[in-house]
């Protein structure tokens, strides 16, 4: 498999990201999307969420395949802080055969991939559906019932390997709500057990010298 030199790599991105821009659009089908899964969970503050994004119905095997995407997600910052992303493999290697980023600034996370294989290695390496990367998030404040997103958008911009256009039909969005932490059932202490014991060997030795008093009565009587 052949791969282009470094600086190559490079010149061949921007020539990419330019072509990109103005390339003419190609028809995938009537259910290509890309979506936040959990697209609905739970979570309280202190926990750590993972949010996985994919891309759904092209063309398993064949043409078009992705060759690249330049995807915004926004969320709310003082509910939650990204922590990092992790890119998958469907567009190559992403340290070898590609170039892959994201930028933060606080509620707006821009991610970017740029494949450097050719058309029909990425048709032989990319399923129909396949997960770009995986968003990681602390979550900061999410009171009891309260939600809070995690959108794709403003902008996303996905191509193939010739910098044609691939358009969804739409996109799906994850909602994180806050749960009710849980209430902590306090367990019984081992002086309150002994305490218990006792108790219980105290009525049972009573009783017993209540029975014992009682057939001593009535054998007296008789």
């Amino acid at each position: 498999m052949s791969r282009a030199s470094t600086p190559s790599k490079i010149l061949l991105g921007l020539i990419f990201l330019l072509s990109a821009q103005s390339a003419s659009a190609v028809p995938i089908g009537s259910n290509f999307f890309i979506e936040l899964l959990p697209n609905s969970s739970t979570a309280l503050p202190g926990d750590s969420v993972s949010l996985d994004l994919f891309i759904d119905g092209l063309n398993s095997g064949s043409p078009a395949s992705l060759g690249a995407f330049d995807i915004d997600v926004t969320y709310d910052p003082t509910a939650l802080s990204y922590t990092g992303n992790n890119f998958d493999s469907f567009l190559g290697d992403p340290f070898l055969d590609a170039i892959s980023g994201s930028a933060d600034t606080g509620g707006l996370l821009n991610l970017f991939e740029i494949s450097f294989l050719f058309d029909f290695e990425l048709d032989a390496l990319q399923p129909s559906r396949f997960r770009l990367t995986t968003l990681n998030f602390d979550v900061n404040s999410l009171a009891s019932g309260v939600t809070t997103d995690v959108s794709i958008g403003p902008f996303a911009l996905l191509s193939d390997s010739f910098g044609n256009n691939l358009i969804p039909d739409s996109v799906g969005n994850a909602t994180l709500t806050g749960s009710m932490a849980p209430v902590a059932v306090p367990e019984p202490s081992m002086l309150s057990l002994m305490g218990l014991s006792l108790f219980l060997l105290v009525m049972f030795r009573r009783n017993a010298s209540l029975t014992i008093n009682k057939n001593t009565n009535w054998h007296g009587s008789n």
